[in-house]
């Protein structure tokens, strides 16, 4: 590959790591990154093969979202190129990663075994086992790098290295906790006692290799590339404890549940106003990145808030805990299908998104799905067995039937329409379409079925 076209790539995946919302944003430091590229290329033969691993990584991950791009400026066959590149460039960092020997944690070992996760989860759909036996890995060579003691506790530690580490601990937590959720398993980070602190909210240019003093940090106001992350950890943290209470063998009481749910309230009210969600036509002046962090934040709160009171619906709680998270679920379930239409909407030609169209497909299915079944459970609950449209709604329920039905087929709509769906989406499609047709023979039975039909449907929809 010539050396024009690997400064292509790896220009274009300076663009990624500044406008995605991307653990990469966190580990790569970019200046320094690009001196260590310019040394490269001054003696390539030189170069660490562990750092030769990162940037593979980096230019595998690149040539993914240089595949997805829409740009009628891109030359003839440059999409095709990429996509093949990319897993060549992904089977070169494996090969590094090995040469290297992980296993003794060279310098920017944990940034290339990150970075190549990230390659793992982009270009092999459906292997997030493997993403997730990967994080593992990396998660446990940072303990035996100390990366769960704050750098402050080791006097030979730089203070630009104490930082990045920081960075570092900081995006594995998250990974740990969201990736292990996904796969339905406890998250193993979340148990170990850290004092690591989280980073500080300065842009990369603000510090660097020969760093002798951080700088005061910048206020929470500032958007820098960590931003998002130090918020997103606050929101992960209780969400990390949520998802632990699914994994009780003794189910948690009412007490446990309002406890995680005032913690979670606290982390999203901590959440700086830049990074909160606003309708789209006050978003004007605020690039997609800054838009897509702001529904990142918002997808983690509301799945948080679905994971703690989904169990209310049914369980023997108070009927005042059950009508409050019964209120607190639709509304949460709701939010995502609201913002999935309106990201469909702006990734239509002529929206804010449509030179990122891979984000809406890159969206968690599963959520999505989650959020549906909810909607289904309430208005099954609401059912009362009464023949046609004769229903009752719940008091607690702040939408209509009609409203509830419409942002299911919504749903359904975005999905069907995506031009290449994945295997996920199509299982979602299904299921929502299955869900659908299950909503229609509850809610609007034949008039030739009687009453005593209508009560035998209406009860066994408890199990939906």
């Amino acid at each position: 590959m010539s050396n024009n076209r690997v400064q292509h790539i790896v220009l274009a995946n300076n663009l990624t790591l500044t406008k995605i919302a991307d653990p990469l944003t966190n580990v790569i430091h970019r200046p320094a990154f690009q001196e260590q590229y310019r040394k490269f290329w001054e003696n390539p033969s030189n170069a660490p093969t562990m750092w030769l691993a990162l940037l593979f990584g980096l230019l595998s991950i690149s040539s993914f979202f240089f595949s997805k791009m829409v740009d009628p400026g891109s030359p003839p066959g440059a999409s095709s190129n990429s996509a093949v590149e990319g897993p060549r460039f992904k089977q070169l960092a494996a090969a590094a990663l090995v040469l290297a020997d992980y296993s003794k944690t060279p310098e920017h070992t944990l940034e290339a075994l990150i970075t190549y996760g990230n390659c793992e989860y982009f270009w092999s759909r459906g292997a997030l086992m493997r993403t997730w036996l990967l994080m593992g890995l990396v998660a446990r060579l940072a303990l035996r790098m100390g990366l769960h003691r704050d750098p402050d506790n080791f006097p030979n530690i730089t203070p630009f290295q104490g930082e990045i580490r920081r960075r570092i601990w900081n995006t594995l937590e998250q990974i740990d906790a969201l990736s292990s959720f996904q796969i339905g398993l406890p998250s193993m980070i979340r148990t170990i006692n850290s004092d690591t602190r989280r980073p500080q909210n300065l842009m990369d240019a603000d510090f660097g290799e020969h760093t002798l003093q951080l700088p005061p940090e910048r206020p929470m106001e500032d958007f820098t590339p960590v931003t998002y992350s130090i918020s997103k950890l606050k929101l992960c943290k209780v969400f990390a404890e949520a998802a632990a209470l699914t994994h009780l063998v003794i189910l948690p009481n009412e007490a446990e549940i309002l406890k995680i749910d005032k913690q979670l309230q606290e982390a999203k009210s901590l959440v700086p106003p830049i990074l909160r969600v606003k309708p789209m036509h006050l978003c004007i002046g605020d690039s997609p990145h800054l838009i897509i962090c702001r529904f990142n934040l918002e997808f983690l709160y509301n799945k948080t808030i679905i994971i703690l009171h989904r169990r209310f619906l049914t369980d023997n709680v108070s009927e005042s805990q059950r009508k409050h998270s019964r209120r607190v679920l639709v509304e949460a379930a709701v939010e995502y299908m609201q913002h999935h239409k309106i990201i469909y909407e702006e990734s239509l030609p002529g929206g804010r998104f449509t030179k990122i169209p891979w984000y809406l497909t890159s969206l968690k299915t599963a959520d999505f799905i989650l959020a549906a079944v909810i909607i289904c459970l309430i208005l099954s609950m609401q059912f009362r067995g009464a023949a046609n449209d004769e229903v009752a709604e719940l008091d607690e329920c702040p939408y209509t039937v009609a409203e509830l039905k419409g942002y299911l087929e919504s749903s359904y709509t975005i999905w069907k329409t995506l031009d290449q769906p994945d295997p996920d989406t199509l299982k979602a499609t299904q299921m929502i379409r299955a869900m659908l047709d299950r909503i229609e023979t509850m809610w609007y039975p034949s008039r030739e079925s009687n009453s005593e039909q209508g009560l035998s449907m209406g009860s066994s929809s408890s199990g939906m």
